[in-house]
């Protein structure tokens, strides 16, 4: 009985983590940062950045430079400058 009301919370929380935002997004698709640390993100028409959490699952690197609407789910908020929020790709709307 124990470990059942110690294991409550840890999963309230890992639900809390999962249960993302599902986001829509149209903006171009561009490398952001220097090298090593460049990244793919999508940046829409107000210039906020979404940095891309699964680039290799719908090979957006082909797409840099292109503007694409996406699905996408909010994984963590922006925390300021240098540090925009990340998405992860649901599915690819053209």
């Amino acid at each position: 009985m124990r470990r059942v009301l110690l294991s409550f919370p840890l999963i309230l929380s890992l639900g809390a983590c999962m249960s993302g935002n599902t986001i829509d997004l149209e903006g171009e698709i561009k490398y952001k940062g220097t090298i090593p640390h460049n990244y793919l993100a999508i940046e829409d028409r107000s210039h906020h950045i979404y940095k891309i959490a699964n680039p290799q699952e719908f090979h957006i690197e082909k797409l840099q430079n292109h503007k694409v609407k996406i699905k996408a789910k909010l994984l963590q908020k922006a925390r300021g400058i240098g540090f925009p929020a990340l998405i992860k790709f649901i599915n690819i709307k053209e």
